[in-house]
């Protein structure tokens, strides 16, 4: 009884707590008449997988929400873990049932999935939950439509930055990386209007890398060239102009290597696509599997691979970094701080945004490769994804008195 009644009120000491304690049937009738909408059950998690569960395309951030979520499941814990979705009108529902949810005191609300606007429109909930004793939590991946806005149109920087707004006034936010949880510190110390919730956690956990696809046997190659691989959605800010035109250098100066780019077409790269559709090496040197790939066939393309190549300007994270790493694939990576953060010194870095700066950097790996001297990626510590979701966990529950996962 001592278990329900902190559940329903909370553990303030007060007196007619203490009364109720000691009293176990006048509890009762006071929980059933004057919390007859409560339900006395064990805390649950609930997560949010709005957008995976409304339409599944397999882009970077949904692979995330899958592994947490599958990890989820497979936990044994202190909370029952409840899928759901946010409906445009109408509240939380459970995937399974598709009825609406309820919430009790010491209940999580963890924003998993991402939907700006639907996330925007539920800020002023999400309080009332907090108001009630639920904490409510969000992933995020990054901030990077605030902190490049060039790569992006207006719409989507003002969506993201109202989003944020609403994160901040949140129990907590989990990020992606550390790199990630100190561009969200910076952007809480840049608006000083906003430093109103000093109670707010800030926790990070580096995403994990295991395929549900092992690794394949390298079957014997198509050609005896050197393949160089890009994985990433094919927008602005993924810059793969410059991978492009730093090949084009290296076909004219004799190189006879491959280049394979996997990604959907994102949003402001008319000119990249057209790059792409139109140019003289598209099918012989230059492929590109725009149309999705199963786990099954990237897996394939990964151990076919010489070199994985990441040659973005902003990231969160980076998931084609550790996948390749998986694969015990070497990287040529830009010098992001988040990249470093990943793959240390494991990795060979360039920098510069002219053609010529990657071109020189794939030379560069090519001489290390005939001396057998590239950075060995195997040595970069990969975490597997129950060991993020075990940290994400970790992290929800602190401050919640519920004994943490090993």
């Amino acid at each position: 009884m001592n278990k329900i009644i902190e559940t329903v009120f909370g553990k303030a000491y007060h007196p007619v707590i203490k009364y109720l304690r000691n009293r176990p049937e006048d509890a009762n009738k006071l929980i059933k008449t004057s919390f007859s909408e409560t339900e006395i059950r064990k805390n649950r998690i609930y997560v949010d997988i709005t957008q995976v569960f409304i339409k599944d395309v397999g882009t970077g951030v949904q692979r995330v929400t899958n592994n947490i979520l599958v990890n989820f499941e497979k936990m044994s814990s202190d909370y029952d873990i409840v899928k759901v979705y946010l409906d445009e009108k109408k509240g939380v529902f459970d995937c399974e049932s598709k009825s609406p949810v309820s919430f009790i005191r010491g209940d999580i609300f963890f924003e998993l999935d991402l939907n700006y606007v639907l996330f925007i429109r539920y800020a002023a909930f999400f309080r009332k939950l907090m108001k009630k004793g639920v904490k409510v939590s969000v992933f995020i991946h990054d901030l990077i439509p605030i902190r490049y806005p060039q790569f992006f149109d207006n719409s989507t920087c003002k969506i993201q930055l109202k989003w944020m707004k609403a994160c901040i006034r949140l129990n907590q936010i989990i990020a992606n990386s550390e790199a990630t949880i100190k561009d969200v510190e910076n952007f809480i110390n840049e608006n000083p209007f906003y430093k109103k919730n000093k109670n707010i956690q800030l926790d990070y956990s580096l995403l994990g890398c295991d395929f549900s696809a092992k690794p394949m046997e390298c079957p014997e190659k198509n050609s005896k060239r050197l393949s160089f691989l890009m994985v990433s959605t094919v927008d602005r800010r993924k810059n793969y102009k410059q991978a492009v035109h730093a090949f084009s250098l290296l076909w004219e100066s004799g190189y006879d290597v491959e280049l394979k780019i996997v990604g959907r077409p994102g949003w402001c790269c008319e000119d990249t696509i057209e790059l792409l559709e139109n140019h003289p090496e598209l099918g012989k040197r230059l492929f590109w599997y725009k149309s999705g790939i199963s786990d099954e066939e990237l897996a394939k393309l990964y151990s076919e691979t010489d070199a994985v190549i990441f040659a973005s300007l902003a990231e969160g994270f980076g998931l084609a970094i550790t996948e390749g790493a998986y694969y015990k694939k070497p990287l040529i990576l830009r010098n992001l701080s988040v990249f470093m953060e990943i793959a240390g010194d494991n990795a060979l870095y360039f920098n510069g945004l002219e053609p010529e700066d990657l071109a020189e950097a794939v030379k560069e790996w090519i001489k290390l490769y005939e001396l057998g001297q590239v950075p060995d990626s195997s040595k970069i510590k990969l975490r597997t994804w129950q060991e993020c979701t075990i940290d994400v966990y970790n992290a929800l529950i602190k401050k919640c008195k519920i004994k943490p996962l090993k």
